[in-house]
């Protein structure tokens, strides 16, 4: 019987025959040569043989140095995978987050907590002051790089609950305000580029801050008396504890922005904040696969920014760069919406206003020069021809018609009104203005009753007209005591001093001013803000604005042929005589001064204004005193230009 043993075969899948056994060795070459054991110790790469003689260690078997490579790959990303859901679980429990076994089949579980960073974004949008990319890096940047101090700017990611959690506003009236803000106010901010989110959980989840101005803003613009205050005071609280925060996420500016566009007293600390955090974040650059996103939040800053610097008379943040003067590639891309176009239609002329500025400046006391005029026409031609490049782009929207096409018109009208009534700046009204100045001024008559006729006229433009921003109240305000103002500031001081008689028209000085015109149409106006106010909380700035100029309105009178302006000092006279007349409490700058039911003639429809200042608390309310704005809507000469008038309380 023979000892030899027939070689052990495998059979081949696929056709059935033998096939040699495939057998591998771990000995190397060198030793399988010499025909002796092939012995490694532990952590080595290389045999015993093989260290001793200086050589390279190589198989024999060259697949089995791929099969111990294989091995030891598989180690490794075994033991690192072990190690990031050990991580993720770890912030899982951080933030109060579902176990990481109930993330299944790339299914989000429902999440109960808000958070103040979107977990999305915390990688992205996290403000940095290092960009690797450039060969140069900003000074700060290259210190951090040297001394090593990047950790310090490390984000953190536990969350907190937020004030909905905590019941300081119910969820239930939260939900009916976000809904609110949702279906009426968010459309008209460029087709809701300021918030994507169509749920409350979702703007919860993203930001706090963006969730408090939402449902504030929403609180402004119902009717009934709802949590005003208490939303402001979670605002202003939410905006306070983000000032230090590193981390910021998109969602965080959009809050920031929409609490600017429409609460006053805010609007230009917290723009200038939106815009610092927008800097850090580099949103003006291209070439990020979110960038056209960021680039729109960029425009929307630029707008805001602009708007508030025109209503305050400062100077703006932000200027033209690449990002700004090359809107037209924003356009063309594929994303673009109806709402891009409108957004980028008012980058466009507060470009053309922004040239005004640094051209005059914003002191009401600089006169223009004569030689100003020309450059002035020249941007008067801007703005004529920017109304015509967009005007045939406007398409309509749900709920508001056409308001986009009668927005665009109006947004006309406030540049001409703006740029025109320059040439009023510190002229003396005895005086008969050079025909230059005249032309520009009557351009600002013109723009100024074609705002007002506008509103009064266009229906869709009235429907709109309560949810837009602040910015849109305080032209067309302005507009309307502008006329006031033309009304009387060419008129003649009666003997005793305590009135002015208006005249019929200003043809005498080269104006188109018809003060009976002027003064029913501000009248119209005001009646239709009126109606307006219907649909607002009584703290909105368009119900403040109906009381500043009926009470201008009021003070208008015929006598014999002539109308006549009293002064308030001869009306508060009588009331002298009478102190019953009088609030029994001190009366803020910003309230009506006068009691409505009393002082108003009887031929002026009051309507809700008999109201309208009653709120409780109304000296100690910051948000009621912020609604009716930083504006007071008397006589101040100020505000547009100086006259003879100077101790009028108009």
């Amino acid at each position: 019987m023979t000892t030899n043993k027939r070689p052990r075969l495998d059979i081949d899948q696929h056709n059935g025959t033998p096939t040699p056994e495939s057998r591998l060795t771990r000995a190397c070459a060198e030793c399988k040569k010499h025909k002796i054991r092939c012995e490694t110790q532990a952590g080595q790469t290389a045999c015993n043989k093989c260290l001793r003689k200086g050589i390279d260690c190589v198989p024999y078997n060259f697949a089995q140095k791929f099969i111990d490579d294989d091995a030891v790959w598989k180690a490794q990303t075994t033991s690192g995978l072990d190690q990031l859901k050990a991580a993720v679980q770890y912030l899982l429990r951080q933030n109060n987050l579902p176990e990481l076994a109930k993330f299944s089949n790339g299914t989000l579980p429902s999440v109960t907590t808000a958070s103040t960073v979107s977990p999305t974004d915390i990688a992205n949008e996290t403000p940095s002051v290092q960009d690797d990319s450039d060969l140069v890096l900003p000074p700060m940047s290259n210190l951090y790089s040297l001394t090593e101090t990047r950790n310090s700017h490390a984000v953190a990611t536990t969350r907190e609950l937020d004030f909905i959690d905590k019941g300081i506003i119910s969820l239930s009236e939260s939900q009916d305000l976000f809904n609110h803000y949702r279906d009426h106010i968010n459309p008209l901010l460029w087709g809701g580029a300021l918030c994507s989110h169509q749920t409350l959980a979702e703007s919860r989840q993203s930001s706090t801050l963006l969730t408090a101005a939402v449902l504030t803003v929403a609180a402004l613009h119902r009717p009934e008396k709802r949590s005003v205050q208490t939303t402001y005071d979670v605002f202003v609280s939410v905006v306070k504890s983000s000032c230090l925060a590193r981390a910021q996420n998109l969602d965080d500016i959009r809050g920031l922005c929409i609490g600017a566009f429409y609460i006053t007293n805010m609007s230009w600390r917290i723009v200038s904040r939106a815009v610092r955090i927008a800097t850090e974040m580099n949103l003006h650059r291209r070439g990020r696969t979110d960038s056209h996103e960021r680039l729109r939040l960029w425009y929307v800053l630029y707008v805001c920014d602009h708007q508030f610097a025109i209503a305050y008379g400062r100077p703006p943040l932000m200027h033209d760069d690449v990002a700004i003067r090359n809107v037209d590639k924003f356009l063309s891309s594929h994303q673009a919406t109806n709402g891009d176009m409108r957004l980028i239609a008012q980058v466009d002329v507060f470009r053309i206003l922004a040239e005004a500025y640094f051209l005059y400046g914003c002191d009401p006391d600089q006169e223009l020069d004569e030689s100003d005029f020309e450059k002035l026409r020249l941007l008067n031609v801007q703005i004529d021809q920017w109304r015509v490049q967009f005007q045939s782009k406007h398409t309509d929207m749900p709920t508001y018609g056409s308001y986009p096409l009668k927005g665009h018109v109006l947004y006309y009208h406030f540049a001409r009104f703006h740029l025109n009534s320059m040439s009023l700046r510190g002229i003396k009204f005895q005086d008969t203005p050079s025909w230059d100045r005249r032309e520009a001024a009557n351009t600002a008559i013109s723009a100024a009753t074609s705002t007002l006729k506008l509103i009064i006229e266009e229906p869709d433009l009235n429907r709109a007209l309560f949810g837009l921003p602040i910015f849109t109240h305080t032209m067309i305000a302005m507009c309307a005591s502008f006329i006031l103002k033309m009304a009387i500031a060419f008129g003649t001081r009666t003997q005793d001093g305590m009135s002015v008689l208006v005249p019929k028209d200003l043809s005498a000085m080269g104006l188109t001013f018809y003060t009976g015109d002027a003064v029913k149409l501000v009248q119209d106006f005001t009646d239709v803000l009126a109606l307006v106010g219907e649909h607002v909380s009584q703290r909105h700035l368009a119900k403040h604005i109906v009381v500043g100029l009926n009470e201008l309105l009021q003070r208008f009178r015929m006598e014999a042929d002539h109308l006549v302006f009293s002064r308030l000092g001869s009306i508060r006279a009588g009331i002298a005589a009478n102190p019953g007349l009088l609030p029994s409490r001190p009366v803020s700058r910003n309230e009506n001064r006068l009691n409505p039911a009393e002082a108003r003639p009887a031929t002026l429809d009051m309507g809700f204004l008999e109201n309208a200042t009653t709120f409780d608390g109304f000296d100690n309310d910051p948000l009621s005193i912020s609604m009716a704005g930083n504006f007071d809507w008397g006589f101040d000469d100020n505000f547009l230009w100086q006259t003879e008038y100077q101790d009028f309380q108009f």
